[in-house]
């Protein structure tokens, strides 16, 4: 199945061209390294899809400051919690953008539901309050979540492009 997608004035990406039965078909899309991710659904209004690479960064105090501890505890080895950290930095990206929210907002529901029962640094899928999520990690240092207001998991699709094609513009 072959789909064109575009982004629209007031939307993320859309189905701009497709097969018939693709119509009502939400997708989003996200990279980051020489990795691109999609993810579609039919019958849903949206969804939410992040990949994220782990960073060098203070992620005790950037949790702290997204008053994550509550819900997933503290993180404070900063070796291992960078992985953690990243897969649930992915996993509040998703969930933003599911819930139509911006980054600087201090909740989101879908964060708020699926956060208390992610095990950050471990592939899972789960459901919670309405929302199913997805976490999957695709390399030593990348992490992918999607989520979906529905108890359905969307289908998920994600490609490493070559280094040599990406710095084309071929990817």
């Amino acid at each position: 199945m072959h789909f064109e997608v575009t982004n629209s004035a007031d939307s993320g990406p859309v189905v701009a061209t497709c097969p018939e039965h693709a119509l009502g078909t939400v997708v989003g899309i996200t990279h980051s390294g020489s990795w691109v991710c999609g993810a579609a659904a039919r019958g849903l209004a949206r969804l939410g899809i992040d990949v994220q690479v782990a960073e060098p960064r203070d992620v005790a105090q950037l949790a702290r400051f997204m008053n994550w501890n509550q819900l997933v505890g503290p993180l404070v080895d900063p070796a291992e919690d960078r992985d953690r950290f990243t897969h649930l930095w992915t996993l509040w990206e998703a969930a933003v953008k599911v819930d139509c929210r911006t980054v600087l907002a201090g909740t989101t529901p879908a964060f708020e539901s699926l956060a208390p029962r992610c095990r950050p640094g471990s592939e899972q899928s789960w459901s919670a309050g309405g929302y199913s999520a997805q976490s999957l990690r695709l390399d030593a240092g990348h992490w992918l979540t999607v989520i979906a207001p529905s108890m359905e998991l969307p289908l998920l699709e994600f490609h490493r492009c070559d280094e040599l094609a990406g710095a084309e513009g071929a990817a």
